[in-house]
């Protein structure tokens, strides 16, 4: 207010040092202030974080009017501007960049600290002073790096009574009821409390339907909620208001976190589309977010691991290098392009980069498992084993690590070790069936076939299970003598796979049933594609003897002894057979 008393010229503007004009807007200031209808302009300031400048807030605010309009502040720290209804608002496209919360860490707290010195002392002077109460609410938001859940009852206390005393009715309180709505949804959504986040995200819009924050925020509650759907519909829904939505156009004083915050909204839709498994729809949106900030490295990690999932490795290591161009180092990535160069059987870097992952952060056990697997799959098995030992004194309950044991014992046939590595993960998440699948079989190879079916038969329950358990189920029940329950889970199977060597087996199990007709399909099945293997020729020839088709029987004897001549059983058939025509 002592510099507005200073003041000479026709217009005041207000700008502080963390601000900065964009350049291209100079010429619509110099229009503005020539227009003679303009008494008071509200310009587009954005607050904007990063080294990207990729993230803003947005606020709509008063930094020009006409001297003689004698215009002043009040409060002591977020200074109100005191507007009088006697001279309208006029709305720009003017744009002014705030660079104050881009701050180290250390100016960051000095900054909160003299801030909430001074809002408390405002507060205890007049405690129903609502702008103070918002901006109370709303620095408490922002201690520390991420969302403060120790000030959650201070900020909703805050904003509660904020609310209370305000009228969304009032052009001069509606932006304040409607902001600190909006900080109890969030602050409630960050305490894990859906419900009552939803409840004052629906009061916010009912009052404002492009409210964008809480529009946001609506999504994220469905897909904290899981509700997939209704999140798909709601980041969307997010996205066309903010196609719609004109910064210039807003006459609500809002600061507005999500203003174009799309790269958010993409990233959750990416991650629900990799849910639903539509990989290539998760891609789509992944590129889309960095098409416009190549910064966002989230996005750029969860693309290279989706094409080396699909085993695009080339893709998967531009995206790697690319991260590592970002993003100085990071140990996922060096693990990803060690996993990349091992597959290229490049030993050298890929140890290189193994070794730099495990340097890179010493506490991760599922790095030194990876590079344990990599050291034994070269053939050096005791430092690859000292790896893995070293990993697995810390206990880890990580579903990955204890996944990735598992994985390393079953090839090195140390089913024992296996089956506790699976089952820790079978502890933590009993409906992966992948992993139910990987410990049936390890009791399946140590012969105790009783509990292989257990686990086959529960990785088959869940809706996402593959259907080769069908096959290893169909063996296991064979084992166990099992008849009727293998052919069926072998059948099963054969829907959707042409798998001769279980055809054949199939051929035998109808043998035993003495269904000889069934036997036979199945044997000629297999014969058509292996019509030198004596073995199915000789059970085919078993099935027409036991049928009475002793002719047809010899003629398959005769087959199996021009293949294999010493094939005694053959050789007891046809002596068997002849004896019976010389008697006859």
């Amino acid at each position: 207010n002592y510099s507005l008393e200073q003041a000479a010229c026709d217009w005041v503007f207000i700008i502080d040092a963390d601000e900065r004009i964009v350049e291209e807007d100079i010429p619509l200031i110099k229009q503005s202030i020539q227009n003679k209808d303009n008494n008071i302009l509200s310009i587009n300031v954005y607050n904007v974080y990063g080294d990207h400048q990729d993230f803003t807030t947005f606020l709509p605010s008063v930094r020009f009017w006409r001297n003689d309009i004698k215009l002043r502040y009040e409060g002591i720290v977020h200074n109100l501007l005191k507007l009088g209804e006697e001279h309208p608002v006029s709305r720009t496209n003017i744009r002014l960049n705030h660079l104050g919360y881009d701050l180290s860490r250390e100016k960051m707290d000095q900054k909160f600290k003299r801030t909430k010195d001074l809002l408390e002392k405002q507060l205890e002077d007049n405690p129903d002073d609502f702008f103070a109460l918002f901006n109370y609410a709303q620095l408490l938001k922002s201690e520390g790096e991420d969302y403060p859940v120790k000030n959650i009852p201070d900020i909703i206390k805050a904003a509660s009574r904020a609310v209370e005393i305000t009228d969304p009715a009032k052009k001069e309180e509606k932006h304040i009821h409607l902001m600190c709505l909006d900080q109890i949804a969030w602050a409630h959504f960050y305490n894990h409390e859906y419900e009552k986040a939803y409840e004052f995200v629906q009061k916010a819009l009912k009052i404002k339907d492009n409210y964008l924050d809480p529009l946001m925020l609506t999504a994220h509650i469905y897909a904290h909620e899981k509700k997939w759907e209704e999140a798909k519909d709601a980041y969307h829904n997010y996205l066309d208001v903010v196609a719609e939505y004109n910064p210039t156009h807003e006459t609500d004083s809002l600061i507005i976190t999500n203003i174009d915050n799309k790269a958010a909204a993409y990233y959750s839709l990416a991650l629900i589309a990799e849910t639903y498994q539509q990989f290539d729809k998760a891609k789509d949106y992944y590129q889309r977010i960095l098409s416009t900030q190549k910064g966002y490295l989230e996005a750029n990690m969860r693309l290279a691991q989706l094409f080396k999932k699909e085993n695009n490795l080339s893709e998967a290591k531009n995206y790697f290098m690319k991260q590592q161009e970002l993003s100085y180092k990071t140990p996922d990535t060096l693990i990803g392009l060690a996993e990349i160069y091992n597959n290229e059987k490049n030993n050298e870097e890929a140890e290189k980069y193994y070794l730099a992952a495990c340097q890179e952060d010493a506490f991760n056990a599922l790095y030194k498992i990876k590079y344990g697997d990599f050291l034994i799959s070269i053939d050096r098995v005791d430092e690859g084993l000292a790896q893995i030992k070293e990993a697995m004194e810390k206990k880890s309950d990580s579903i990955e690590i204890n996944q990735t044991i598992g994985d390393t014992f079953f090839r090195l046939n140390r089913f024992e070790d296996a089956i506790e590595a699976y089952g820790n993960v079978i502890r933590i998440n009993p409906e992966i069936p992948e992993t139910l699948n990987n410990l049936a079989n390890c009791y399946f190879k140590i012969k105790q076939l009783e509990k292989a079916e257990e686990y086959y038969l529960k990785a088959l329950e869940l809706e996402n299970s593959d259907f080769m358990t069908y096959r290893n189920l169909g063996l296991t029940q064979t084992g166990l003598q099992k008849i009727d329950d293998a052919i069926q889970s072998l059948e099963t199977y054969l829907e959707k796979s042409e798998d001769f060597p279980i055809i054949s087996i199939l051929g035998d199990l109808y043998l035993k049933l003495e269904k000889y007709k069934k036997a036979l399909e199945y044997y000629e099945k297999y014969l058509s594609q292996n019509p030198h293997d004596f073995g199915a020729i000789f059970s085919l020839s078993e099935c027409y003897l036991l049928m009475g088709h002793k002719d047809s029987a010899k003629v398959g004897y005769q087959r199996v002894i021009g293949i294999e001549p010493n094939f005694k059983p053959a050789l007891v058939r046809l002596n068997e057979l002849s004896e019976t025509i010389s008697l006859s």
